[in-house]
């Protein structure tokens, strides 16, 4: 019998939860992986190749930029945009109950 059977009863905050860990666990994979193919060079699979791009991003520096023209200055070429985030904490006490 599974040990998870509970799966489908499982609350969305929990799912969620599970999802992330699974997701941090892929992501490691992902740059193990990733780290190894640039370490050996072999980008030719079975079934995919990869292909190795460098590129060069430039990004500004707030502080430079700040020291130079001021805080109020680069405030005013600012602009806002709003963010929902949904922080996942692991309950200690079940104070909800």
């Amino acid at each position: 019998m599974p040990t998870n059977t509970k799966t489908q009863n499982r609350h969305l905050v929990d799912q969620l939860a599970d999802v992330r860990a699974m997701i941090k666990v892929f992501e490691a994979e992902e740059r193990a992986l990733r780290d190894r193919i640039l370490e050996t060079g072999d980008t030719v699979g079975d079934e995919n190749v990869a292909m190795v791009k460098e590129s060069v991003r430039k990004l500004l520096d707030r502080p430079a930029l700040e020291a130079r023209f001021g805080k109020a200055a680069v405030a005013e070429c600012c602009k806002e945009s709003a963010v929902t985030t949904l922080s996942l904490f692991k309950k200690t006490v079940d104070v909800f109950a």
